[in-house]
């Protein structure tokens, strides 16, 4: 993703924050995050890499949460995926990797573990909250959480899952 170069059609930004700001200008904190959404995509980016980085720290800034983020190193085109992922664990001296529970079926856990790497996946809790009083809409962003509730409701949230570990 960080050869991808992205085209900052004003156009297509601002057809994006109308569909964003008529799914939720009634919600509690559409005025905070609205404006963060706003300055996120109005910034100017050279790649996806770059607004994705962006667009993460912001968030997390506002969350207050204070995790390192790195730059992956440089890794042989012909690998993909969880061979990816792997090789950036083992570049990086890294022994646990926590994937999405997504991702259950795609990782085999003799080949991981083979690397020395423990494997484990971030199950989230069924979290249920406020929207606009119809039948709650689960699976949805970050957005939608930070537009109906609290930092703090949304940083207890983030601590809400279980780690299913598959273990070396």
């Amino acid at each position: 993703i960080n050869e991808l170069e992205l085209v900052n059609d004003e156009r297509k930004i601002e057809k994006l924050l109308n569909s964003i700001e008529q799914s939720y200008t009634k919600a509690i904190f559409f005025k905070d995050i609205f404006t963060m959404i706003n300055e996120i995509l109005f910034k100017r980016y050279m790649s996806l890499s770059d607004l994705l980085k962006y667009s993460l720290t912001k968030v997390c800034n506002y969350l207050g949460i204070k995790t390192k983020m790195i730059n992956p190193p440089e890794i042989p085109e012909q690998l993909t995926g969880k061979d990816r992922i792997i090789e950036i664990c083992i570049i990086e001296n890294c022994f646990e990797y926590v994937n999405p529970i997504g991702g259950i079926e795609i990782y085999n856990k003799d080949e991981v573990a083979a690397k020395g790497i423990s494997l484990s996946f971030l199950k989230p809790d069924e979290i249920t909250y406020r929207q606009y009083g119809a039948e709650f809409v689960k699976g949805l962003s970050i957005i939608d959480h930070m537009m109906f509730n609290d930092v703090n409701i949304v940083k207890r949230y983030l601590k809400r899952y279980s780690l299913i570990c598959i273990c070396l």
